[in-house]
């Protein structure tokens, strides 16, 4: 789990992102990121019904995109609000795949390292 000061929560914080943020795409995930003021990255993940119009399934992918992201929380070099944003394909892919794809992301927004 992400400690709280790294959850983005806020309604405006999230429409702040969506519509100041650049994005970053893959095949089943695709970053929004936006500058903040903070001394420190807030994110914030959004994984609709089209993945899965049970909510376990959808927690499962949050439980799980959250536990990726706390691997990459030391190598941030600045301050970001971003989201995650989810496609239907996520549903059916491995831990491992979905770590090495939000990797990719993060190094082609120039969030990490």
């Amino acid at each position: 789990m992400l400690p709280k000061p790294y959850r983005l929560t806020k309604n405006n914080d999230f429409q702040n992102v969506f519509q100041n943020g650049r994005v970053a795409g893959g095949s089943f995930l695709a970053i929004k990121a936006a500058p903040n003021t903070l001394t420190h990255c807030r994110i914030g993940f959004v994984v609709s019904k089209k993945v899965s119009n049970k909510a376990t399934d959808r927690n499962r992918v949050k439980r799980r995109l959250r536990e990726a992201m706390r691997g990459f929380l030391p190598q941030f070099n600045n301050h970001f609000d971003m989201v995650l944003l989810t496609k239907k394909e996520i549903k059916d892919k491995e831990f491992g795949q979905i770590k090495e794809e939000m990797g990719a992301l993060l190094k082609r927004a120039r969030l990490i390292k």
